[in-house]
């Protein structure tokens, strides 16, 4: 499998963690099976990363949707041509 490394300074990590983590919504605590409230389990460093996989598979998917509805507007277009270029009116 391939890699893309990103290389954050330490004195940003704080800043960008908190981004990818308080500012997308992680929860300082949730709930537990008996219902009492507890600090979340999940560390905001690996809420980020979760989040940061999820944009970029959100941004593959919006590239590829927008490139293939434009492919298939581009061949329905050329049928359509193709299909009408012998109407004549008189």
């Amino acid at each position: 499998m391939a890699e893309i490394v990103i290389s954050i300074p330490d004195a940003a990590l704080t800043r960008v963690i908190d981004a990818l983590s308080l500012g997308r919504g992680y929860p300082l605590t949730v709930f537990n099976e008996e219902g009492n409230v507890i600090p979340n389990p999940v560390s905001k460093t690996t809420y980020a990363k979760d989040e940061l996989k999820s944009i970029l598979r959100a941004e593959v998917r919006t590239y590829e949707a927008h490139r293939d509805a434009t492919t298939a507007t581009q061949t329905a277009l050329g049928s359509a041509d193709a299909a009408t270029e012998n109407i004549t009116v008189t």
